[in-house]
């Protein structure tokens, strides 16, 4: 699927939301992404919208872009935020998209020794092997 990334969600979906009318700061942002160009996200937005399991087909090959460049892309959490978030993503997703999944395992794979050295093995251990056994 080719996505013209100056667009934004709304636009590439023709589906335009009126003001959230519950005011918290996670359904605020969410509302806001909605609006933003996707060449325009950062690893944060990313973490946000995936961590809600919103517009996957949209975000997930931006978010395996910045992994690929560095497997510890973070946002406003912790280094490897995102790519723990990647783990947390229903395995029904991975199955649909499975040259996704490969394009992921294969990059944990190859940076296994940086993903030691930063303490996220017990993290991503367990959501590794269930995305593995698909």
């Amino acid at each position: 699927m080719i996505i013209d990334r100056s667009k934004s969600i709304a636009e590439l979906e023709n589906k335009y939301w009126n003001e959230p009318v519950y005011s918290s700061y996670l359904v605020r942002t969410c509302h806001s992404l909605r609006e933003k160009p996707l060449e325009d996200f950062t690893p944060e937005d990313l973490r946000i919208m995936i961590g809600q399991q919103f517009y996957l087909p949209y975000l997930i090959p931006i978010a395996l872009e910045f992994l690929d460049t560095d497997i510890l892309s973070s946002g406003d959490m912790y280094d490897g935020d995102l790519l723990c978030i990647l783990l947390g993503i229903d395995r029904v997703y991975w199955r649909a998209y499975p040259q996704q999944r490969i394009i992921l395992l294969k990059m944990i794979e190859e940076q296994w020794n940086s993903l030691m050295d930063e303490d996220l093995i017990e993290e991503i251990t367990i959501p590794v092997n269930l995305i593995k056994d698909d």
